[in-house]
């Protein structure tokens, strides 16, 4: 039978229209724009370094897991010396993470399938996070804030710092997951539903890490009050709250190993804080059930006794995880260590790195703030004054560390969009017109080109545009140069604690230090041995079986003044190689890394 041509083709139109209305098609183009544009500018980092320390870590942590298949055993042991590494990240990371390594190796060699997994892996996250930003703007402020909420975030440089190709470590899967999910939570009041979806994002992201715990416990424990004084929220609430338990118990179960259950830990999920999270589920589940007809102090009461019995519940598994995720670590190690670490720093002591950058950021938190103000004080809502009171606890928190300001970052972003989508005609100009104009001038792109000019006129000097939030790695940590160790015999390294992800990642060789807090133990020697004088250091040396050192070396200048003696030198182990002196147990190696990368043999 002949097929008329009007019949054949409606079956074979495709409406137009409607496909470009499609939220998720929005996403996948921005992530495309992305793509290239990241590929095109920096797909030679992908070759030349492994990223941070965390990503070189978490590459290592993924092999190890593919050539053991121990799912349960976090133990790294090329990390730490005689006390190796039991890793705190989750496997919720590991297992995409793998899963797509096993997919390219269908095809590709495996450095080539690294290389894919690194570009592939960062963009996926970022793509579910945009839809889930897209779809809570849609629902507060309508399609024209979901437009402009990806084209502000298509230019929020602090935002797009750990969704940007090569980053495998789990920051980005803790922002999607904390901050989709808190967003998703303003709609709540009006679709409840959206409250399981909520606590299934933010159970993803606590599981993946406790990183965001700095503004969700402050958060969580407002939107509960809220909850029970408002009973308009509370079927969203405790949603959201049954979810986020459920979500934290799968995990739990599917990631933590019997044998250890009943074993607290204050950095990673386990029993105390599904205990604690349980406090709160359990109270808003006795007030909606039983308790709308309370009294508005009953349902506190009852709210606070649930949570106080969670909080009891969670300090009694372990008490020093009262003090934070860092209870159960050695104290000494923060003041060597600990606080200087770059991501815990505040925003303020990057200033120096890249001003325009922070000034960027600084404006568009500014601005966020005011258009969380001005859209509150217009529409008097509860989602408006929710999202202002969200917008003013999370900014304290990205002063106080660098690593919380994409955090701060994106909750701005979808301030601001939701204002520039209010935005209505004037006489001179049309709506969309105003909309265009706003979020061209409104965005963290924008804030930095119009500060570098003011910051030089001031007389500080300014990094490149496109530097972005990161510090970039030394020579000496490239991927080239840390291989170029791997043709000496098989050792423990001890140097810089920096150098220890890279090691393992790159090369057969043991690494005694890493910049991870549960060896507290082993950064405390390596830095005491780096510090000592060298009669000290010697047998300390030998206390840790190290079999090699490793620095970076200061640049030569040839414009230096006199030249270090042994007299002039510090009296460090380290002040000493890095003036260039000679210890009598110790053989300078030479490598084809870069002239910055100093290696030395210990002498047995």
């Amino acid at each position: 039978m002949a097929i008329s041509p009007s019949i054949e083709a409606r079956a074979t139109s495709v409406d137009w229209s409607k496909l470009l209305q499609s939220r998720l098609l929005w996403c996948i183009g921005i992530i495309a724009f992305l793509a290239i544009r990241e590929l095109s500018q920096n797909f030679g980092n992908l070759l030349t370094s492994l990223g941070d320390t965390d990503d070189a870590t978490r590459l290592y942590q993924v092999r190890h897991l593919m050539a053991t298949g121990a799912w349960f055993d976090m133990t790294l042991p090329r990390l730490g010396g005689d006390t190796p590494l039991i890793s705190h990240w989750s496997r919720l990371i590991d297992l995409p993470l793998l899963v797509l390594l096993k997919f390219f190796g269908l095809f590709l060699a495996p450095e080539t399938a690294e290389v894919a997994t690194r570009v592939i892996w960062p963009l996926l996250v970022l793509l579910v996070f945009l839809r889930v930003l897209v779809r809570a703007a849609d629902t507060q402020g309508g399609p024209i804030a979901a437009a402009f909420v990806l084209f502000l975030g298509v230019t929020c440089m602090a935002g797009l710092f750990q969704f940007r190709i090569g980053r495998i470590d789990h920051h980005n899967g803790m922002i999607m997951g904390s901050i989709g999910g808190l967003l998703l939570l303003l709609n709540a009041r009006r679709k409840p539903s959206d409250g399981y979806l909520a606590g299934v994002l933010i159970g993803i992201g606590l599981g993946i890490g406790y990183e965001p715990l700095a503004f969700l416990l402050p958060a969580l424990g407002l939107m509960a009050l809220i909850a029970v004084g408002n009973l308009d929220w509370l079927a969203g609430v405790r949603n959201m709250a049954v979810a986020l338990l459920a979500t934290f118990s799968i995990i739990f179960l599917a990631t933590i190993a019997p044998s250890v259950w009943f074993s607290a830990r204050c950095d990673a999920l386990s029993l105390n804080m599904i205990a604690l999270t349980a406090g709160g589920a359990i109270g808003l589940a006795i007030v909606d059930a039983h308790g709308r007809g309370w009294s508005l102090v009953q349902r506190v009461a009852v709210l606070a006794a649930s949570g106080a019995a969670g909080l009891l519940a969670y300090g009694a598994l372990d008490p020093r995880c009262l003090a934070g995720p860092f209870g159960q670590i050695d104290p000494r190690i923060n003041a060597v260590w600990l606080d200087h670490v770059v991501e815990t720093k505040s925003v303020f002591t990057f200033f120096a790195a890249n001003p325009a950058a922070v000034a960027s950021y600084m404006a568009s938190v500014a601005l966020g703030i005011y258009a969380a103000f001005q859209r509150w004080r217009r529409l008097r809502t509860p989602e408006t004054l929710l999202l202002l009171g969200l917008m003013l606890l999370v900014t304290p928190t990205g002063l106080w560390m660098v690593k919380l300001m994409p955090y701060t970052s994106w909750i701005a972003v979808f301030c601001t969009a939701l204002s520039i989508g209010d935005l209505g005609a004037t006489t001179n100009l049309t709506a969309l017109s105003r909309q265009l104009v706003a979020a061209l001038l409104a965005n963290q792109w924008t804030f930095a080109i119009m500060a570098a000019p003011v910051l030089g006129a001031v007389g500080i000097p300014n990094a490149t545009l496109d530097s972005g939030m990161g510090l970039g790695d030394a020579s000496c940590m490239t991927t080239p140069a840390i291989r170029s160790l791997a043709a000496l015999p098989k050792g423990l390294f001890v140097g810089s604690v920096d150098f220890g992800s890279y090691i393992v990642a790159l090369t057969p060789h043991d690494a005694l230090a890493a910049p991870y807090h549960r060896i507290d133990k082993a950064i405390l020697d390596d830095l005491a041995i780096l510090a000592a004088t060298p009669a000290d250091a010697k047998p300390m040396l030998g206390k840790v079986h190290a079999d090699y050192i490793v620095l970076c070396l200061p640049k030569l200048d040839a414009k230096a003044g006199a030249t270090i003696t042994a007299d002039t030198a510090p009296p460090s182990l380290e002040g000493r190689l890095k003036a260039g002196l000679t210890i009598d147990f110790l053989d300078p190696i030479a490598t084809s890394g870069p002239a910055e990368l100093g290696v030395w043999r210990v002498r047995h």
